[in-house]
């Protein structure tokens, strides 16, 4: 055996070494971030849920009123699905996992971006939150009425 062939040998398998441990780390990355992207769209899909329902908890006895257009809004609650829209990124998360709004007017969300869909009934009497099917995660939907129903759906 030539010591000369030894030590290539014995670079080349460190060589591979080194390439294969690099790979481990990127896919192991790559699949952390995919984790943590699906957890950020829960967390959003969770914070909707939890301000739209506690929103219209606070009006339990909504009365009808009418805005200055002559559209009726339920007092304090908004009254369109832009609204709430607005109200949501107003107190929640600004950015979806991978990028744009977090919250957008589609009845699905975004399975790109892991946006959270928002509907809202006319006069925002009901609310329809869906979290896409997003990374492993599967769709889901929550339906929240001003009467206090609150309704999930796949």
């Amino acid at each position: 055996m030539n010591l000369r062939t030894s030590e290539f040998n014995g670079t080349r398998l460190l060589s591979l070494a080194l390439c294969g441990a690099v790979l481990s780390a990127i896919w192991v990355m790559t699949a952390l971030d995919e984790r943590l992207n699906m957890a950020r769209t829960h967390a959003h899909f969770t914070e909707a849920t939890q301000l739209v329902a506690q929103t219209i908890e606070m009006d339990a006895q909504p009365t009808l009123q009418f805005d200055a257009d002559g559209v009726p809004s339920l007092n304090s609650v908004p009254n369109n699905t832009g609204a709430w829209i607005s109200a949501l990124h107003a107190v929640a998360a600004a950015e979806a996992p991978r990028g744009g709004p977090a919250f957008i007017v589609n009845g699905a969300g975004s399975a790109t971006t892991g946006a959270i869909g928002v509907t809202a009934t006319a006069y925002g009497q009901q609310v329809t939150i869906r979290r896409p099917a997003f990374g492993t995660l599967r769709p889901l939907a929550v339906e929240i009425s001003a009467n206090g129903a609150i309704a999930q759906t796949l």
